[in-house]
């Protein structure tokens, strides 16, 4: 069996933060970071993908 990994994701660049209106946020930019991991592993006698 061969094993291969991956990671596929995003940054996003928002430019507003929202707080309830007594509070102030402490950051002027925040960023989120989303990511999904793919794994696969491959026989190659018979060509099973699991």
């Amino acid at each position: 069996m061969f094993q291969d990994e991956a990671r596929f994701g995003r940054i996003s660049d928002p430019r507003k933060c929202w707080a309830p209106a007594p509070l102030c946020p402490m950051v002027k930019l925040a960023l989120v970071r989303e990511y999904i991991y793919a794994y696969a592993a491959v026989s190659p006698k018979d060509g099973v993908l699991d």
